[in-house]
């Protein structure tokens, strides 16, 4: 198992904090997924590296981002996948490099400032609430793709196919 996470820190992969901490400028990916411990917040360790594009963080029991996430200049790619959030986190607009955002939760609204976000091209939204938000996807500026998962009730394809019509994204996954 050490010699795996070896290997994968060699290609800039870190799972462990303690040891992205340690090589800071080799981390472009923290990955964290549902086998591993889960986290319980989200690491603020990670603000202090600068070269992290991708931030893995699925299933860690998360219900906040801190609000100076934007210090984090090289991130791409935000996956927030099976935590708990109750609203939607207004800190992930302030990163201007995000292409791919993933994130779940009891997530209702969105902020406007999502709308705006510059590169975002793909966003995921887990949510008894995504049927409901389906209709703001038209209001997105750089969106191609999207990905929309309800827990309970249903996917409603109808209105999907209605969103996509009028705005061309595609259906990711």
């Amino acid at each position: 198992k050490f010699r795996k996470m070896v290997k994968e820190e060699e290609r800039g992969i870190f799972s462990s904090i303690r040891r992205a901490r340690k090589y800071p400028d080799k981390v472009f990916v923290f990955r964290r997924t549902q086998w591993d411990r889960p986290l319980g917040r989200f690491p603020k360790e990670l603000l202090d590296l600068p070269r992290l594009t991708i931030i893995e963080l699925s299933k860690q029991k998360i219900t906040q981002l801190p609000d100076d996430l934007f210090r984090l200049k090289t991130l791409e790619v935000l996956n927030l996948k099976g935590n708990h959030f109750s609203q939607f986190p207004e800190a992930v607009c302030k990163c201007e490099q995000l292409e791919e955002l993933r994130i779940s939760g009891d997530i209702h609204t969105f902020p406007p400032c999502l709308k705006e976000m510059p590169k975002l091209e793909h966003f995921s939204l887990q949510s008894n609430g995504a049927n409901h938000l389906m209709d703001e996807l038209v209001d997105f500026k750089q969106l191609k793709t999207a990905h929309f998962y309800v827990f309970s009730g249903g996917f409603n394809h109808e209105r999907w196919r209605e969103v996509q019509k009028k705005t061309g994204i595609v259906h990711k996954y």
